[in-house]
């Protein structure tokens, strides 16, 4: 029987090998954004208002998965302006 140990080891290394396959090609484009960009048509944050009035002052937490781009996006000043 397999421990709950070598089971985290297997899908940790299985999502580390994966993510660079999927995450790779476009982590230098979306880091040189000056805003996050949303979904498959990539909207952006300005048209979508996915923060709404910003973040500033909030805390937040990016829940799922990524180079994390949205997280430093949103601890920047730019997050205290309203989009539009």
């Amino acid at each position: 029987m397999t421990s709950s140990r070598d089971h985290v080891e297997r899908n940790r290394r299985h999502w580390d090998e994966s993510a660079a396959g999927w995450h790779g090609p476009l982590a230098r484009e979306h880091w040189s954004r000056l805003e996050p960009a949303w979904g498959l048509w990539q909207s952006p944050e300005a048209e979508v208002a996915v923060f709404g009035d910003g973040v500033a002052g909030l805390d937040a937490v990016e829940l799922g998965c990524g180079t994390g781009y949205v997280s430093a996006w949103t601890a920047t000043p730019t997050t205290a302006r309203t989009p539009g």
